[in-house]
């Protein structure tokens, strides 16, 4: 799949007038408007390859993983908060977003095997237990009596142990939050006060850091450590 160059995301970092057309992302975890195809992370980020066919053989000979999966797909899209492993190199990156953009921050191995998720819904799926549904598409299953986990609210989860929930972060006030989307993308701050809305409306969410105090919507707040 192809897309013209000249609409694609800015994520993508290319220019836009050097070549007609970049990949498309595939259907996957996230949209295609917050996410990377991998051969665009392996060529034009992080510059493993020259040309397209280069990149598409360093995917497809399962050296570059996604939240600890091997992935052969060159259009494969890596979104917010995905893991990548390069284990040939020993190189690890978190996927975060600043300037507006997403951009790969390299962690340390031991940090490569949990991933922050946020809860985006959840739904009983028979007695006593509850289905989790986070925004990378993960589903976890939680017992009924577990912790009050809410829309919202984030979870940092482990990547090699099924899922399972390492620590629970609440939308609250004086949590850490960062913005997503919208005119503050990228922003982060301290979450200063929740203003409930009416009807379908979001809630109204205050956040101040050192420089400036700024408001957004819930949904796009993603609460973090």
């Amino acid at each position: 799949m192809h897309l013209k160059r000249i609409i694609s995301p800015n994520n993508y970092r290319q220019a836009k007038k050097e070549k007609k057309f970049s990949v498309k992302c595939s259907p996957g975890p996230h949209s295609a408007k917050n996410s990377i195809p991998l051969l665009v992370v392996v060529r034009d980020i992080l510059n493993y390859a020259e040309i397209a066919k280069e990149a598409k053989k360093i995917i497809s000979k399962k050296e570059i993983f996604v939240d600890g999966k091997a992935r052969t797909r060159h259009n494969y899209g890596v979104g917010f908060m995905d893991i990548l492993s390069i284990p040939k190199t020993n190189e690890y990156f978190k996927t975060i977003i600043e300037n507006k953009k997403l951009i790969f921050q390299k962690i340390d191995k031991k940090d490569s095997n949990e991933k922050l998720c946020k809860i985006i819904g959840k739904s009983k799926i028979k007695k006593g237990l509850i289905q989790l549904h986070l925004h990378d598409s993960r589903n976890i299953v939680i017992k009924n009596n577990d912790a009050n986990y809410k829309p919202g609210d984030s979870v940092l989860i482990s990547l090699d142990n099924k899922s399972k929930i390492k620590k629970h972060i609440e939308f609250k006030k004086g949590t850490n939050g960062i913005i997503i989307d919208g005119k503050n993308k990228g922003k982060t701050g301290i979450i200063e006060e929740i203003k409930k809305a009416n009807g379908f409306d979001d809630d109204i969410v205050i956040l101040k850091n050192e420089k400036e105090t700024f408001t957004t919507i819930k949904k796009y707040v993603f609460c973090c450590m």
